[in-house]
């Protein structure tokens, strides 16, 4: 008698990432759990694999005295299955790394948003396939991803091939509930850390062993929940921010983050499939909404200053880079393929933006602070943002977007049909009006009453090797306005629409803040590749670009220039702690933060 083992279909997505040359990592992991467990005879193995691209690799991980065969189609529990060929769809993105197989286009399309996915044909493997070559084996072990079949064909397959064994990778309490509906109980892990996989045996065939290994799997299970429910680091260090305020009395207009530095969760994967899968459409009907008006952004800008003594400030965009609207055509989908969330690489911004405008909503949500470039890049492209936690942004965070129109798109989108066009040309002129670099700029010597500006020093060190969005797009925004007077102490050259080197290094892959001026408005220090000629009594205003990232330069600075003639610029993600507030306000600059979370 001889010892079989069925392993099916990988998971897609953990598979995606994985080159055609690599076995993965659930492959690997039941090879070496038989690995472990070789007997004094070799094993007989099936594996079913989508992907025929796989197989090679496959064949070699099992190069040795086991009797494989691997089986190249999808496992289907239809008994009755009408044509023994299944149409799924390919999705082989290159230049992402991404090569998935799955049944539905819409997968497979967030997956490779920029290369359309091809219709392959499967053969459908069905319980006859892997039942008639193997006759009452000694021991059958099941092998299962729970990412690639549901627990009801996990258990419908189970019921009907009655294994000895059965391992699952990531399983889930909904297999574990159903697997004991048919007898068989947890009886430890196979590899991996908790919660990567588990074994499940007959519950009448356990042994003393099998109950020791599930009872130290549980008992661990339990320590990790205990754990779980403990304060996280960042948390306590949090409570001891909070108590040290506190106890200092310090003012409450100093805390721009009630939270004290913990971090926040953006929405989940599963939450934004279920959000696209609950979006009915149709097409056909559209709806019009109010956009913020401006007065709404003067507002909110202005309630921020007085209650804490700052400047609200948040991303912007180019000009050219918005689309105009008679350059979108026919939008062919309802949401756009392009989701936060899956791997995807563009080349070329326009090809990028053209993606998301051919669609009427494209999904967005916070990343690791509110205000996110890619919010900008759906309203630029014309498309209407589905931001799932809209209904969330704190009063003072992302001042100077259409927040309350944000929430009525994903309100009206829940209930169906699609933005009408005057909805979209209001979204349109609101961006134009507001988030554009020169808007920005326009806002910036609007907040700070220095009507005499002429010559201005923009400071970033971080520049010319790295692009960080406020500051780069703010240098942008004062360059169009300043030209050759605003001279940056780091010249960005990429900025500049001549610029021949790569851009792919720089973060977004130079997407939106690279290439974007006329090479004129370069100011004579970038012309000769020299600061020697520059003295700070020169310059009646100074603009740091990032405080958080030029410090201690800043500091050096304040020497230099009078604190009414000098901007501080916070970008990051995080909003800045009670104490730094303090500590940056305490030069009496101008402080602009993109970060508020009240």
């Amino acid at each position: 008698m001889s010892s079989l083992l069925i392993q099916f279909m990988d998971s897609p997505q953990e598979g995606a990432t994985t080159p055609i040359t690599t076995a993965s990592t659930f492959r690997r992991d039941l090879r070496n759990w038989i690995a472990h467990r070789q007997a004094d005879h070799p094993w007989m193995v099936t594996i079913i694999e989508t992907d025929e691209q796989r197989l090679h690799s496959i064949a070699n991980l099992w190069s040795d005295g086991n009797k494989v065969e691997i089986i190249n189609g999808q496992f289907s529990t239809r008994l009755d299955v009408d044509s023994s060929l299944m149409t799924w769809w390919l999705a082989d993105n290159t230049d992402a790394g991404v090569r998935i197989i799955v049944g539905d286009r819409r997968e497979a399309e967030r997956f490779s948003p920029n290369v359309a996915p091809e219709a392959i044909t499967l053969e459908a493997v069905t319980y006859t396939d892997i039942e008639q070559p193997h006759a009452n084996p000694s021991e059958l072990v099941l092998s299962f991803h729970a990412d690639s079949l549901s627990a009801e064909d996990i258990t419908d397959a189970v019921s009907r091939l009655t294994p000895t064994s059965v391992l699952v990778s990531r399983p889930n309490p909904d297999v574990t509930r159903r697997l004991a509906h048919v007898g068989f109980a947890f009886a430890g892990r196979p590899w991996g850390q908790a919660g990567e996989s588990a074994t499940y045996v007959a519950s009448s065939s356990m042994t003393a062993s099998d109950r020791r290994r599930a009872l130290t799997v549980k008992s661990g299970q339990s320590i990790e929940s205990f754990r779980s429910h403990l304060p996280a680091p960042d948390e306590r260090r949090a409570a001891a921010r909070k108590l040290r305020h506190r106890v200092s009395r310090a003012a409450l207009r100093d805390v721009l983050d009630p939270s004290f530095g913990v971090s926040k969760d953006s929405p989940s994967l599963g939450d934004v499939r279920a959000f696209i899968d609950a979006v009915p459409g149709p097409a056909d009907v559209t709806w019009d909404i109010e956009v913020d008006d401006r007065e709404e952004v003067d507002r909110r800008i202005h309630d921020c200053f007085d209650n804490f003594g700052v400047w609200p400030i948040s991303f912007s965009m180019h000009r050219s880079n918005i689309l105009e609207p008679s350059t979108v055509q026919d939008r062919s989908d309802l949401i756009s393929p392009i989701v936060p969330g899956y791997p995807y690489s563009f080349t070329n911004f326009a090809e990028y933006l053209e993606t998301y405008a051919r669609s009427h909503f494209a999904i967005t949500h916070r990343k690791a602070g509110w205000d996110c470039f890619r919010h900008l890049e759906i309203m630029a492209s014309r498309s209407a943002p589905l931001m799932l936690d809209a209904s969330d942004i704190p009063q003072f965070s992302m001042v100077h977007y259409p927040k309350q129109a944000f929430r009525q798109i994903l309100t009206n989108a829940r209930m169906g049909g699609v933005p009408s066009m005057r909805t979209y040309e209001a979204l349109h002129n609101f961006m134009t009006e507001n988030v554009t670099t020169r808007a920005m700029t326009h806002y910036l010597l609007q907040c700070t009453q220095i009507t005499d500006m002429q010559r201005v020093l923009f400071v970033d060190q971080q520049h010319p090797n790295a692009v960080d969005y406020l500051s780069t797009l703010t240098l942008i925004g004062l360059k169009e306005h300043f030209g050759r007077q605003c001279f940056p102490l780091f010249p960005a050259p990429w900025i500049y629409r001549d610029y021949d080197g790569d851009v792919s290094h720089l973060y977004g892959r130079g997407f939106g803040t690279t290439r974007l001026l006329d090479p004129d408005l370069r100011a004579d220090n970038e012309l000769s590749g020299t600061n020697a000629e520059l003295r700070y009594p020169d310059f009646d205003t100074l603009v740091v670009g990032s405080i958080s990232r030029n410090t201690e330069l800043a500091k050096e600075l304040a020497r230099h220039f009078a604190p009414d003639r000098t901007i501080w610029i916070h970008g990051e993600d995080p909003p800045p702690l009670a104490d730094q507030v303090r500590s940056h306000r305490a030069f009496g600059t101008h402080l602009f933060i993109r970060s508020i979370d009240v």
